[in-house]
C-alpha cells in the first residue's frame, strides 16, 4: 500500500488525538465515467483504494496533492500518475482532516465537473464530554410525591447505585453569577444514601456541602459563587435505584437559556432538562428552549453519542428543529450509513426564499461523544440574502450556507431530542446533553 508523498502526508504520530482503529475504503473508477462513491466521508488515519474497472482515466485532486493511476506521482517508488487503461489499484492514507475533491483527467475537470468525486477525511480530536459517567437519557420514574417540588428549571435523573459507591448522575454545569443551588434526593427503602455539591478549583473537585441524614432522603439548599458545580450521589449502606432532582442559579437573559420542558414531557415525568434521546418508538419526545425574544441569531451547541447498534429508517428523524411560530428556519436530522459504510450521518436543512433547503451532510461516529454547534442567523435586510448557518464540529465547520433569504424570519423556539417520530424498524438509542444556547435580538 503506498502513502502520500512527503511533500502532503504527516506521520501519524505526530497527530493529537486518540488513536482509534483505522478503516479502509474502497471506490471504483468506472467504465461508465464515474467513481463509485463518489462522495464518500472518512476519518484521519484511514485508506482509501482506488480500482480501475475499465477504460482509461486516473484520479488527480483539484487541489494537486494527489495524481494517481499506476501508482502516484512523486512518491518516492516510481509510480506514474498519467490515465491508464491498465487495471490499475492504488491506496492512499489520509492523514490530516480535509475536504478534497478529485477527478479524471481525461473525463472530467476541478470543481465537480464531468468525472468527479469528493472525499471528507474528518479529524477524531474530540475529548470526551464532562463527567462522562452521567446517567444520559431520560428515566421514567414515577414523581408524583415530587409535585410540589417541580420547577421549570429542575433537572432530574434516576440511576443505580451500589454499595459504599458514589455516582455523578448528571453532567456538571457553570454558573456564571452567584446563586441558590438546590437538590432532593430519594433512595430506594432500606438504604442510607447521602448527597453532595461539589466544585471545580482548576484542578479537582472540591466539597461545598453535604446532607447525610441516616436515611434514605437528602436535601440541600446552598447559595454560592460562580463557578463550575456537580452533585454527587453515595452510599452510606445499600444500594439501588435513586431519584435526584436538582435547581441550578437562575440564568439571565444574557446568559445560556435554561431549558423548558414541553407539556408531554412534563406529563410523562421526563424532567432531565439537559439530556434528550431518541429510541426506536413512535412516540415524539423532546424539550424545548423558549426563546423570550424573536432572535436575529440564534447560538447553540450539544453532545452527541450514537448507539454502534442503532438502526435509523427512513429520513425523517429530527434531531433538532430551531423554529420561528409555525415553521422550521434550520433542523438537524439523522440519517442511517450510506451503503458500505459504518459511520451515521448528519444532514442539515436550513428556510431560504421560503423553503426549506438541504445544505448538506456530515459523518459522525458511534459510540463516541462528539460535541457539535449550529449557527443561524437572518438576512440583514429584505432581498440582502446574506443570512447565515453552520454546523460546526468542535471547532471545525462541518457545513455552511453563506446566502439565505431570510430576514423576515426570527426564531422563538428550539425543539430538542427525538423532534419526529421514527419510522417502523428505527431501534437503539442516540445521546444528546449538554445544550446551551444564546441570541441575539
Amino acid at each position: 500500500m503506498k502513502s502520500l508523498p512527503a511533500a502532503f502526508a504527516v506521520a501519524l504520530a505526530a497527530l493529537s488525538f486518540t488513536p482509534v482503529a483505522a478503516d479502509e475504503h474502497f471506490v471504483d473508477v468506472n467504465p461508465g465515467l464515474t467513481f463509485s462513491p463518489s462522495s464518500l466521508t472518512i476519518q484521519v488515519g484511514d485508506t482509501v483504494t482506488w480500482t480501475n474497472r475499465g477504460g482509461t482515466h486516473n484520479v488527480e485532486a483539484d487541489d494537486g496533492s494527489f495524481r494517481c493511476a499506476n501508482g502516484c506521482d512523486g512518491d518516492g517508488a516510481g509510480g506514474n500518475g498519467s490515465a491508464s487503461a491498465a487495471a490499475w489499484s492504488f491506496s492512499l492514507t489520509f492523514n490530516d482532516p480535509a475536504t478534497i475533491r478529485y477527478f479524471c483527467e481525461v473525463h472530467g475537470r476541478p470543481n465537480g465537473v464531468g468525472m468527479s468525486g469528493v472525499l471528507r477525511v474528518e479529524g477524531d480530536d474530540e475529548p470526551d464530554p464532562p463527567d462522562p459517567e452521567f446517567n444520559s437519557g431520560f428515566e421514567e420514574p414515577d414523581f408524583s410525591d415530587w409535585d410540589d417540588r417541580f420547577c421549570p428549571s429542575c433537572n432530574a435523573v434516576s440511576a443505580f447505585l451500589g454499595r459504599k459507591q458514589a455516582v455523578v448522575p448528571a453532567p456538571s454545569y457553570r454558573s456564571r453569577e452567584p446563586g441558590l443551588h438546590r437538590a432532593w434526593l430519594e433512595g430506594p427503602d432500606n438504604t442510607d444514601f447521602d448527597l453532595s455539591l461539589e466544585r471545580w478549583d482548576g484542578t479537582e473537585w472540591q466539597g461545598v456541602a453535604t446532607s447525610d441524614s441516616p436515611d434514605r432522603f437528602e436535601s440541600l439548599s446552598v447559595d454560592s459563587g460562580a463557578g463550575r458545580y456537580r452533585w454527587v450521589v453515595r452510599s452510606e449502606s445499600g444500594h439501588g435505584n435513586f431519584r435526584l432532582i436538582f435547581r441550578r442559579p437562575k440564568i439571565d437573559q444574557a446568559d445560556p437559556n435554561e431549558l423548558r420542558q414541553t407539556a408531554r414531557a412534563k406529563k410523562k415525568g421526563q424532567l432531565g432538562l439537559e439530556s434528550a434521546y431518541v429510541k426506536g418508538s413512535a412516540n415524539k419526545d423532546y424539550l424545548i428552549d423558549l426563546i423570550p425574544v424573536a432572535a436575529s441569531e440564534y447560538e447553540l451547541s450539544f453532545w452527541i453519542r450514537l448507539d454502534a447498534d442503532l438502526i435509523v429508517k427512513g429520513k425523517k428523524t429530527i434531531l433538532l428543529q430551531l423554529r420561528s411560530r409555525n415553521k422550521d428556519l434550520a433542523h438537524v436530522r439523522l440519517l442511517a450509513p450510506a451503503k458500505g459504510e459504518r459511520n451515521f450521518r448528519l444532514q442539515l436543512r436550513a428556510r431560504s426564499g421560503g423553503k426549506l433547503r438541504l445544505i448538506g451532510e456530515a459523518s459522525v461516529k458511534p459510540d463516541k461523544y462528539l460535541k457539535h454547534s449550529l449557527v443561524w442567523r437572518a438576512a440583514s435586510d429584505d432581498g440582502a440574502a446574506d443570512g447565515l448557518v453552520r454546523l460546526f464540529r468542535k471547532r471545525k465547520k462541518l457545513l455552511e450556507a453563506l446566502d439565505l433569504d431570510n430576514a423576515a424570519d426570527r426564531a422563538v423556539e428550539l425543539r430538542f431530542g427525538q423532534v419526529s417520530k421514527s419510522k417502523r424498524g428505527t431501534s437503539g438509542i442516540v445521546s444528546v446533553d449538554v445544550l446551551k444556547s444564546k441570541f441575539a435580538e
